[in-house]
């Protein structure tokens, strides 16, 4: 039986739901994934794709038009708070 990666599961979710380089929402990404990955290792591993150049997290420009969502599932990027993610 072949596990994939936390990194491998975030790629294929994220091509469920957009095309590569769009820019979508944490929180669209997480209901995809839904409750398969732990919290704490998925933001690990998205700071990790991160750093690498596998995905790009950025914060949403329009900090008023967050909701709730959002806010729960942003990831913290140094000082940042990130709400967004691409995958190229």
């Amino acid at each position: 039986m072949m596990t994939t990666t936390i990194e491998e599961q975030v790629t294929e979710a994220y091509d469920r739901i957009a095309r590569r380089g769009d820019l979508i929402r944490l929180a669209d990404l997480r209901d995809e994934l839904g409750e398969t990955v732990n919290r704490h290792l998925l933001d690990d591993a998205l700071r990790a794709m991160n750093r690498a150049d596998a995905a790009h997290l950025v914060p949403n420009s329009s900090q008023g038009d967050l909701v709730d969502a959002d806010h729960w599932s942003a990831v913290r990027v140094g000082s940042l708070m990130t709400h967004l993610i691409s995958i190229r």
